[in-house]
């Protein structure tokens, strides 16, 4: 839904679909949820309707609905099906719609480093599509809230925005689970992708805490179940310790607390993909 794209990123592979058929993947993504009644909002398929979808990856049409998207460069996409968490996130589900691989990592960095907020959409939009696929027909496996790991306000003020703030708008456009921002910085940090894993887990310990917002909420018990958002894991070790901070606080209060991890990308290889992607509309 972009009437004058910027010059368009190559991000897609030239090897062969790992998916049966692009027909068949656009026939997935275009059916209907009814299972947790989602609706795009009016502006957004309005959108849509005046601006139709051009794929962000090859340039080309749209061919799934309200995504910019086609079924041929989704097919060619890293998928990879929900694997066991690494170690700093023992006991911990983590749902990854993605390996970190070309071309998705390329996307990544370009929403990171160079503002491309295009692929924000993109990427938040499939990572919703992945979990409501997966959780249904049981709304219960779905977390009541969904809470962005934050930049450092200094980081923040250096990049501009937040990337995991950004995916998180549009997963809940698609899921219409409510965003929380119940977690702040104490410190700066440096880079996670400058250090080894030993390091990062060094340099992210206690580097969160949450919010007053967080804690008046989980002392009531309101929440019980929440999804921690990052753009990729690797090591685990920022997740982990955003984690760890919310549940002391969910723990002061005598309440325990239900946490899944959701990424765009993870590192740990897959070879399988996902049996469907439905699209509400």
């Amino acid at each position: 839904m972009f009437r004058r794209p910027r010059e368009t990123v190559n991000l897609n592979p030239a090897e062969k679909s790992t998916i049966a058929g692009a027909a068949s993947v656009a026939e997935r993504v275009m059916c209907q949820l009814p299972a947790f009644g989602a609706r795009l909002p009016w502006r957004t398929r309005l959108g849509f309707w005046f601006a139709p979808p051009r794929c962000y990856a090859c340039g080309g049409a749209g061919d799934l609905g309200a995504i910019d998207l086609c079924a041929a460069c989704l097919g060619r996409w890293p998928h990879r099906a929900d694997a066991d968490a690494p170690p700093s996130l023992q006991g911990v589900v983590l749902h990854a719609a993605f390996d970190y691989r070309e071309p998705v990592s390329t996307a990544l960095r370009a929403l990171k480093f160079q503002g491309d907020w295009r692929a924000a959409r993109v990427l938040g939009t499939l990572l919703a599509l992945r979990r409501l696929d997966r959780a249904a027909p049981h709304a219960a496996e779905l977390p009541q809230c969904l809470v962005p790991i934050p930049l450092h306000p200094a980081r923040l003020r250096e990049r501009g925005f937040d990337q995991a703030a950004l995916l998180a708008r549009h997963i809940a456009l698609w899921s219409a689970i409510p965003v929380r921002r119940w977690l702040r910085r104490t410190r700066s940090t440096t880079p996670q992708t400058e250090l080894d894993g030993a390091a990062r887990r060094l340099n992210v310990a206690g580097a969160f805490a949450a919010t007053d917002a967080a804690r008046s909420a989980l002392a009531r018990g309101d929440i019980r179940s929440i999804a921690i958002l990052d753009d990729v894991v690797t090591t685990g070790s920022t997740a982990a310790a955003a984690i760890a901070a919310l549940r002391a606080a969910a723990g002061a209060h005598g309440r325990s607390l239900d946490v899944q991890c959701w990424a765009v990308a993870a590192t740990a290889k897959s070879t399988t993909i996902p049996t469907k992607i439905t699209s509400p509309t």
